[in-house]
């Protein structure tokens, strides 16, 4: 079953409209945040919600990645005029000096689904190199 059935079946109505409990917590999500995306805020509460619905069975985290040097992201970088400099200047505003890697991610997630995290569900656990910690 995946999210979009999940948040449907959990909070529409027969009209297959969303519950008014979702747009309270989105509407709270947001308020104070104005770097917080509809999107991101909407990801937050769905994770919230089955974290709350489907405990203890299911453990329901997500993963919010930062600045990731991938392919795709050099792609994007190698179209702007001066990316030497915006480079530069991202890893100067990173706390932990550099872009994460795509393996950075992956050991988070490899946590997320062992053992280690068996306590761990409705976080969105940032893998960004600290930059959470300036919002």
């Amino acid at each position: 079953m995946d999210c979009e059935t999940v948040r449907l079946h959990l909070h529409a109505d027969q009209r297959g409209h969303l519950g008014p409990e979702l747009h309270r917590e989105l509407r709270a999500h947001l308020e104070g945040c104005p770097a917080c995306t509809h999107e991101e805020a909407a990801e937050h509460v769905l994770t919230e919600v089955l974290a709350r619905a489907y405990g203890p069975k299911v453990r329901a985290n997500v993963i919010a990645p930062g600045s990731i040097d991938t392919p795709r992201f050099r792609k994007v970088t190698e179209r702007m005029d001066d990316s030497g400099s915006f480079l530069a200047m991202l890893e100067r505003t990173i706390p932990m000096g550099r872009l994460g890697l795509a393996d950075d991610v992956a050991r988070l997630a490899l946590f997320l689904a062992g053992d280690g995290s068996a306590y761990t569900t409705g976080a969105v656990i940032p893998c960004d190199g600290g930059l959470a910690a300036f919002r």
